[in-house]
């Protein structure tokens, strides 16, 4: 399978590397103005495209990798796929819910594959808590505690683009309650901004959502911390999971039996790429929609609509994407 990267930095590289792993890709061609990249391009015998254009020009491609943000994503996707080439969008910053949509359409009109992911549904721990809670053994669920930070974004090897807090850090946990619990009914949200005594901007967001099987969830996320750092409290009337990625053995199961199980850590790059070559080839099904992002998007877009009115929104009446 021919494949093609767009994107910068270091989660470009990423990528690349990953790809050049598995024995069934060649990598063709990477997009990019990034000199880094381009020279362990060269190294590798991949040819370096300043466009889309020009890449569908002269290269035959099966798939086109996006693994940064750009920064007409509608637009590089619709071009993809009049060209019938597939679309891994491994990045969900700077894009929007109707985006999505109208991503989905044109991808079914040309009858390409549009692949989006969530690390979070190929991440023992969450996979693992998502099991348990599906099994009963924690009883029912009442109040989720969810909290997740990474350090405050920049653009030192990316476009200029606009962040937003609940779409990149919330956009993730909003997939995985949807995945665990079903719909949301209600978001209520407020964020905090400010800076630390070196002048660091820091963003805090905080999120209530009621599910319609009656679950409350709590997530707070932010730009904050000085490495990414996960962690959850799941509560039912039976039992709790509770999780803390900065643990060595992190996901915890305590029920009323006293009986106690732990998980242990495992990388999930490998194993996503990998589940992205058997979508590609026919071999599997997709563990996330496109149509699932979209759904976690509009989560995103009710948690920024909350903050802008300062009230709450209900999911039954429409959600505003601002």
């Amino acid at each position: 399978m021919k494949l093609a990267i767009i994107g910068t930095g270091s989660q470009c590289q990423q990528h690349l590397r990953a790809w050049l792993t598995f024995r069934e890709v060649t990598v063709v061609g990477i997009i990019t103005q990034d000199s880094t990249l381009q020279q362990e391009a060269e190294v590798n015998g991949i040819t370096i495209y300043n466009r889309l254009e020009s890449l569908i020009q002269y290269t035959d491609v099966d798939v086109i990798d996006v693994a940064t943000p750009v920064r007409s994503p509608l637009e590089l996707v619709t071009m993809a796929a009049e060209a019938n080439i597939h679309v891994i969008y491994g990045t969900l910053a700077a894009i929007n819910s109707n985006e999505v949509s109208k991503m989905i359409s044109v991808c079914m009109k040309h009858k390409v594959q549009l692949l989006m992911g969530n690390t979070y549904r190929h991440t023992p721990e969450f996979i693992q808590a998502r099991l348990q809670i599906n099994k009963g053994l924690i009883g029912k669920t009442g109040v989720i505690r969810i909290r997740s930070g990474v350090p405050y974004p920049n653009n030192d090897d990316q476009i200029n683009i606009d962040r937003n807090l609940f779409n990149e850090v919330g956009l993730p946990h909003f997939d995985w309650l949807r995945w665990t619990f079903g719909e949301a009914e209600m978001v209520m949200s407020r964020r905090v901004n400010h800076s630390d005594i070196e002048g660091t901007p820091i963003e805090y967001g905080f999120v209530t959502l009621r599910m319609t099987d009656g679950t409350i969830a709590y997530l707070e996320c932010s730009w904050s911390d000085y490495a990414q750092h996960t962690s959850f409290e799941l509560t039912g009337n039976k039992g709790m999971i509770t999780y803390d990625s900065q643990d060595n053995n992190p996901l915890l199961l305590q029920n009323h039996l006293s009986t106690l199980i732990e998980y242990k850590k495992e990388g999930v790059d490998t194993r996503i790429f990998r589940h992205y070559l058997q979508c590609l080839l026919g071999n599997e099904k997709p563990a996330m929609s496109a149509e699932d992002v979209m759904k976690a998007l509009q989560l995103a877009d009710a948690a920024n609509q909350s903050v802008a009115q300062g009230q709450p929104v209900f999911l039954s009446k429409g959600v505003e994407c601002l």
